[in-house]
């Protein structure tokens, strides 16, 4: 997996990474099926750097969709997001997970803007699938591959942040998370390849 390309300065290019990191997962047996996506108000694909010597701060990027009531699945919006807290035991590692959001709960923080919790995810090199437990509730599942190696990895606090300069290049003018999530802005013509092949990946895998 490239998950470093993910680092991307423009949106196109994070939506080429976002489906490889989805194309490699579905590719490894279970971790990414219909059955994951069947419950799913929301996508998150990103990529984090971090470094740790015992603990760990990291930093990544990466966007964040959600599928509207009849179904289908909204425009991409830019994300960004740090992480400090504990972290692996030692070493840089470079990781790409996808977020499958559960609960309505969490596309309004995205859509809000309000981004912030802590998670714990044990794991080693390669991809693994996680449920994450918030006041009492399995909110997200976390689908995870890693480009490096690591033990215990923990997420004590991860904030995503929509990223405003990116949205507006990749749609032409300033818009907002919620109106890209919301299906309340249009792609413009000369961007639709570059979001087409995400969004009929994302049908097939559905079908």
């Amino acid at each position: 997996m490239k998950s470093e390309s993910f680092h991307a300065t423009e949106l196109a290019e994070r939506c080429k990474s976002a489906l490889q990191i989805l194309q490699d997962l579905h590719n490894n047996g279970e971790a990414l099926s219909k059955k994951n996506l069947e419950e799913a108000v929301g996508l998150v694909v990103f990529t984090l750097k971090g470094a740790s010597m015992g603990a760990e701060v990291g930093l990544g990027s990466g966007l964040v969709m959600a599928r509207h009531a009849k179904g289908d699945w909204s425009l991409p919006s830019a994300v960004s997001l740090t992480y400090v807290g504990g972290g692996v035991s030692f070493g840089i590692n470079v990781y790409s997970s996808v977020q499958v959001l559960k609960k309505e709960e969490f596309e309004k923080n995205f859509i809000e803007q309000r981004r912030e919790y802590g998670m714990q995810l044990a794991a080693s090199a390669g991809p693994l699938s996680t449920y994450v437990d918030v006041k009492g509730q399995s909110l997200v599942q976390t689908l995870t591959e890693s480009t490096g190696m690591y033990v215990g990895l923990t997420f004590g606090g991860t904030h995503f942040k929509e990223n405003k300069d990116l949205n507006a290049k990749f749609y032409g003018k300033e818009v907002t998370a919620q109106e890209i999530l919301t299906g309340n802005i249009q792609v413009p013509e000369a961007r639709k390849n570059e979001v087409r092949s995400l969004l009929d990946f994302l049908t097939l895998l559905e079908k």
